[in-house]
This record gives structure tokens, sequence and C-alpha cells, in this order.
């Protein structure tokens, strides 16, 4: 019987360190399977492991209740990759990765042509209004549109508008990283062993 577990490691051979949520161990808690290192390639085990916390409450023993969870996914990390390929803003050459300028929100949107629903935290309304100034394309189709709802962002740690978030307390989060984000199964030895871990159930 196995344990996931979220582990520390660094490579024997280059001194690259990374972490992983996808960390398998026995009862006595010691790493099942290496992980090679994305840079040399050079196998290794996590130097430490610890119970995985949920990203949201941050706590091992998940206390979230299902408002929460969907709350978080609505208000989600505004620093997530942003598809600038399909954003107006950054195609007028402002892009949103480094420009702050007029106030961030975060849209709803809903094409006007095949009716496609996404969302995103990069948009920018004039200062002190709700006037958005950059419409986004739809994926699908290609028609840009404005979004249908706007909403002030919230931290996706603490989910105020007006973030009360310690350094610490961000920190914390950037360790204890959502356990669903994307796995490099091409690097994992459990997936490579024919047991991969994202279709792994306790």
């Amino acid at each position: 019987m196995s344990v996931r577990r979220y582990g520390y490691f660094e490579c024997d051979d280059c001194g690259r360190r990374w972490g992983s949520s996808q960390v398998y161990c026995d009862e006595y808690d010691e790493a099942m399977y290496a992980q090679d290192c994305k840079h040399c390639g050079t196998a290794s085990f996590p130097y430490h492991v610890e119970p995985i916390r949920c990203s949201q409450c941050l706590e091992t023993d998940c206390v979230c209740t299902e408002d929460d969870l969907e709350e978080k996914k609505r208000h989600v990390d505004p620093n997530k990759p942003h598809m600038k390929e399909l954003c107006h803003k950054c195609r007028a050459g402002i892009p949103c990765a480094s420009n702050h300028e007029g106030e961030r929100r975060y849209g709803h949107f809903r094409c006007t042509k095949c009716g496609k629903k996404w969302e995103s935290s990069h948009v920018y309304c004039r200062q002190g209004t709700d006037k958005v100034m950059f419409k986004q394309e739809c994926k699908d189709c290609r028609v840009a549109c404005f979004p249908y709802q706007l909403e002030r962002i919230r931290c996706s740690m603490c989910q105020e508008t007006d973030c009360v978030c310690t350094e610490e307390e961000l920190e914390e989060k950037r360790l204890n990283i959502d356990p669903n984000k994307p796995h490099l199964s091409h690097l994992c030895l459990k997936c490579r062993a024919g047991k991969p871990c994202t279709g792994y159930r306790r």
C-alpha cells in the first residue's frame, strides 16, 4: 500500500532542485520511485517528504467545502499562463505580463458566434471604471469578444480582493502547490514503470 506525498529533490549531478506532489511512499515514508532531473536526466530520490496539503486551506486533512473549492476554481491564481496570442492587449504591443496600465479584473466571456464560454484574469479596465479596454478572442472561432461579467480579482489564497497574505504565507503556498498540477510523467520512474501517477487512487 503506497501513500502519496510531496517530495523535495536535489540532483546529485547538477544540483538542480525541484518539488513534486507525485511521490509515493511505503509504510515507512520511504519513496518507492525516483524521478529524473529535467536538466541532466540523473535519477534522484527525494531528500525530504511531507504530507500533501490542500492548496486552498493548507491543511493535510482538507477542511474545504464544495463551495470553497468552487470559489477557488473561479478565482484562479492571477499569475497563471496567459494566452497572449488571443489577447488584443498583448497583440497591441502592451503585454499583460509586464504592463499594469489600467485596473485588472476577472472576466467571464461568451463567444457571440459559437457560444463558447471562458474566463480570464487578464482583463484591463480604464482607471476607476469598469470600461474594458481590450477584447479577447474565442479559441475556437477567433471572434473577438468583450466580457459579459466582471469581478475584482481575489487572491487565490486568502480570497480577498485586497490581499492580506504575508510573505511567509505566500511562500508556503508556493511550496505546497496544487497536487493536481500537470505531472511530467516522462521524467517519473513510477510512470515509466507502467504505473501512471495520474490514474492513482488511494
